[in-house]
Parts: C-alpha cells; sequence; structure tokens
C-alpha cells in the first residue's frame, strides 16, 4: 500500500500542472476531492491533551490525528459506530502511511476520569488465573449476546506488565471472531492521580511483532501536568477508583458490540473499497496520460480485477 501511497502523491502533482494549462471537469475535480480527503495530514511533537491533564509526546514515526481526523478514519473507513468515539482525544498512526488507506493500525486515545487506581495488587496478580476468568466472563456474555457474535479469547496476546516507577500498564488479548477472523487487541492504562489515559488498538496476529516494536515508545508517550502526577494524590481529598490493576485488565464483561468488533467486516469491505478506488484512479490516469483510448471506447470489453 505505500507505493499506492507514492503513485497518488505523483497523480495529485501531476494533475494540478495540468489543472493550469486546461479546465478541470466535474469528475476530475472529484477525484483530486477523494485524493485530498484520504491524505493523512497530523501533528508531531508534543500535543496538549487539556482534558486528559496530559501532554502526548508524539513518538518518532508516528502523527496524531485530532478528534476530527480519527472520526474519519474510523468510522468512514472502518464502519465503527459513532458513539464509540464520543470520548475520543484523538489516535497515532504512521506517518509514512501517508493516506487513511494505508494505515493498518491506530493507537486510539482517550481518558478515563474514574479517580485514583490503586496499584498494590500489582505484583500479587497470577496472570494464568486472571486469563481464565476473563475467557469464562467471554464464554458467558457469548451465551448472553449471541447477536453481538462469538468471540473467543485465546490467551494472551502477551502478558500484562506494569512499570511501577512509570504507572503503565500493558497488555495485549488474542480474540477469534466467529469461529474465523483472529485479532489482537493491544491496551495501555497510563496512571495520574485523578484517573489514567486509555490507549487502544488492533492488529492481525501478524501484526503482534509491530505492536510489541511500537509498545516501548507508545507506553512513554504520556506525560501528566503537574499536579495530576499519580504522586500527587492526596487521599484525604481525589477520588479513589473503583477499579485496580487486575481490575483494569479483566474489565467489564466483554462489549463484544465495542469499538474493536470492526475488523472482521474491515477485512472484507476495505480490500474491495480500496481496489474499487484505485480501478477509478488507474482510468483517470489512463484518460489523462492518453493511454488506452481504444479499450475505453469498446463497450464489449469487460474489465476483469
Amino acid at each position: 500500500m505505500r507505493f499506492y501511497s507514492l503513485i497518488l502523491l505523483v497523480l495529485l502533482a501531476f494533475n494540478m500542472a495540468y489543472a493550469q494549462e486546461a479546465p478541470m471537469s466535474e469528475e476530475d475535480q472529484e477525484v483530486l476531492r477523494l485524493l485530498e480527503a484520504d491524505s493523512i495530514y497530523g501533528q508531531t511533537g508534543a500535543v496538549a491533551l487539556p482534558s486528559a491533564h496530559c501532554t502526548l509526546n508524539v513518538p518518532e514515526g508516528f502523527v496524531f490525528l485530532d478528534t476530527a481526523a480519527t472520526k474519519h478514519l474510523f468510522i468512514d473507513y472502518w464502519d465503527n459506530p459513532e458513539n464509540r468515539l464520543e470520548n475520543t482525544l484523538g489516535s497515532m498512526v504512521k506517518a509514512d502511511a501517508g493516506i487513511f488507506f494505508n494505515v493498518e493500525t491506530a493507537y486510539l486515545i482517550s481518558y478515563d476520569g474514574s479517580g485514583y487506581v490503586s496499584d498494590e495488587d500489582a505484583s500479587s496478580i497470577d496472570y494464568d488465573d486472571l486469563l481464565k476468568d476473563i475467557q469464562k466472563g467471554v464464554a458467558e456474555d457469548n451465551e448472553e449476546k449471541p447477536e453481538e457474535g462469538q468471540w473467543e479469547l485465546l490467551g494472551w496476546g502477551w502478558e500484562p506488565t506494569y512499570d511501577k516507577e512509570k504507572k503503565v500498564l500493558a497488555w495485549s488479548k488474542h480474540f477469534r471472531v466467529n469461529g474465523e477472523y483472529e485479532v489482537i487487541n493491544y491496551d495501555v492504562r497510563v496512571l495520574g492521580k485523578a484517573g489514567f489515559v486509555v490507549i487502544t488498538a488492533v492488529a492481525s496476529p501478524d501484526a503482534k511483532d509491530e505492536l510489541i516494536s511500537d509498545n516501548a515508545a507508545i507506553i512513554n508517550s504520556v506525560s501528566y501536568d503537574p499536579g495530576y502526577l499519580y504522586a500527587d494524590f492526596n487521599p484525604d481529598t481525589d477520588h479513589v477508583a473503583e477499579w485496580t490493576i487486575g481490575g483494569l485488565i479483566a474489565g467489564k464483561v466483554l462489549a463484544k458490540a465495542g469499538l474493536w468488533a470492526f475488523l472482521a467486516k474491515f477485512a472484507k469491505l476495505i480490500i474491495l473499497a480500496i481496489v474499487a478506488f484505485f480501478v477509478a484512479i488507474r482510468k483517470k490516469i489512463a484518460r489523462w496520460f492518453g493511454i488506452g483510448k481504444d479499450e475505453d471506447n469498446n463497450s464489449n470489453i469487460v474489465e476483469a480485477e
């Protein structure tokens, strides 16, 4: 897909020059509008997130997409329901993606202001037992909500780790959806005194190594503002969350119709969309360069993709 980014950039530059010499048709203008809408414009460096009382230090090789761009990606491209993104602060994607069609993994960022999460249980958690409890909860949820699909928790993508100094919890879960698709859900929680930053992503198991590689940068990307650090907690005045470290990992009963249920649909629909999009662009290139005019005028020729 990186190849297509280069093609589109060259095409865009060519047609801008072409447009200066000849008036553009409405069809050409629509193609350029689509190219422009598909281009990623993100932020780098330090990005203030006031509602989360922190700054996001965008890792090298990533760009930050604001709320509008994030919704464009997750709703318009990946067909997620809009209400799943109500609390979204933005997302991070690889800078070299160039266009939204190229984005394979997006790290969604939100904030949970439920209060101070005690980490006293962190060193005593048996993650094998915790996994069994979560698997049991998933199985029960399958029976209660069969209309939301059948999810099977196969195991940890990688076992949870908690950095007690940085107050960062990271883990991933490996699921099979409807007996067919396998996905890895990646989760990070960066603890502060009043709540925690939530960073989540979904990917195919083939991308596990890339997720692990990205993890080192992702877990170091959040810096809380003065007064909101975990160490700033005052038990006399600050609210304590109902969650513990184990509770953050287990979560509530699996919300199968939630944000990350899109991947099975994405795997089929986005490929079809990419094919259709680039078929249209290829035909446009052919017309702009005067290639294949005879084929375009022959109504008996059916193009097979």
